[in-house]
């Protein structure tokens, strides 16, 4: 279901055609990474999951992977638009 949202987020990002594309192929690569990392910093506070710190790193890997991969401005359409958006998920 975080994936799920991810990618939706994405769809309200200003991003051309090719960059949502490669976007959301970032955030499939990273997916996993970013909420085990969420899962583990919150696990000694006993909560299960911190949409915050799972969108920060996953933001992180996609600017990182962006900028190696040859895509600079995708990387910085990604910055720009960050903190402009945001991640809620309810736990069941």
């Amino acid at each position: 279901r975080v994936k799920a949202e991810m990618l939706r987020l994405v769809d309200d990002l200003e991003l051309s055609a090719g960059e949502r594309t490669e976007a959301k192929r970032l955030v499939e690569a990273h997916h996993d990474k970013a909420f085990d990392h969420a899962i583990h910093i919150n696990r000694e506070l006993g909560r299960k999951f911190d949409e915050k710190s799972y969108y920060d790193e996953l933001f992180s890997q996609m600017m990182d992977q962006a900028r190696g991969d040859g895509h600079p401005e995708l990387a910085q359409k990604l910055l720009l638009q960050k903190d402009d958006h945001s991640l809620e998920v309810t736990e069941r």
